[in-house]
């Protein structure tokens, strides 16, 4: 059985290059890993982690998976095409920035943050007091003027007018009450509504660019759902064989 999957996985080669070409196209992409367990001889009695990368264009609704052993900056170089221009949506994880460092790179690459994890942030502080319930409160205005765009048919040129006439003073008033807040060191920083407000400053720039492109979403919902099921399926199976047949898998999800 094992065998017959790898033949499938081989024999799928050309399927999955074009699936790639096919997500990369439009030039934007949002991605995202997960981690999973994979036996390794190297470790006795312990077993590795390696990643399953997921690259979703929103646009065409198509999504790759691929499998690395790694997270780093690397992994990037090697997942996206090296003439990709255009937008990539990912969470403030440090191995984005490091991947468009080189300057060809910078000015062929924006990268725009997820809003959903700046508001998880203080969803999860909002028992410390009014300032992340406020916080909350702004973004619900956010998310509502994205639903009211979402079922509107709205064209990508209309939705960035309507982003910047009503997101984007909600957005300066919370930077504004933010920057203060930080400056009067009114939460510890290793309070959890501290460390919201310090994550948030910090990817403003990121956590506002979707304002300037109708295409783009505010966060990246649409590739955490489709990383959602290989989540559910790695509390069953556990672990991969080795750290080649990760590749096996990231084809199925990926076809699947």
């Amino acid at each position: 059985l094992c065998g017959w999957a790898g033949m499938a996985h081989d024999a799928s080669r050309l399927i999955i290059e074009a699936i790639q070409r096919e997500v990369f196209a439009d030039g934007y992409v949002q991605v995202d890993e997960t981690p999973v367990k994979y036996q390794d001889p190297e470790r006795q009695g312990v077993c590795g982690t390696g990643y399953l990368w997921v690259i979703h264009n929103p646009v065409r609704k198509v999504s790759l998976f691929v499998w690395r052993t790694g997270r780093g900056a690397a992994c990037l170089e090697d997942i996206v095409p090296a003439d990709y221009t255009g937008i990539i949506q990912c969470d403030g994880y440090s191995a984005y920035d490091a991947f468009i460092k080189q300057p060809e790179r910078r000015s062929r690459i924006t990268l725009i943050g997820c809003m959903a994890h700046a508001r998880r942030k203080f969803f999860e502080a909002k028992a410390e007091g009014a300032d992340a319930q406020w916080v909350l409160g702004q973004m619900q205005q956010i998310y509502r003027i994205e639903a009211q765009l979402r079922d509107s048919t709205a064209t990508p040129e209309e939705i960035r007018a309507e982003r910047q006439q009503q997101s984007a003073p909600i957005l300066e008033k919370i930077k504004a009450r933010l920057t203060e807040l930080q400056a009067r060191h009114t939460h510890r920083p290793t309070s959890l509504t501290g460390g919201a407000i310090s994550y948030t400053l910090n990817q403003w720039d990121k956590l506002t660019g979707y304002l300037r492109d109708g295409r783009t979403q505010i966060d990246n919902n649409l590739v955490e759902n489709t990383i959602r099921p290989s989540a559910i399926g790695k509390k069953n199976w556990l672990f991969m064989g080795d750290a080649q047949t990760g590749a096996r898998a990231a084809t199925f999800y990926t076809l699947i």
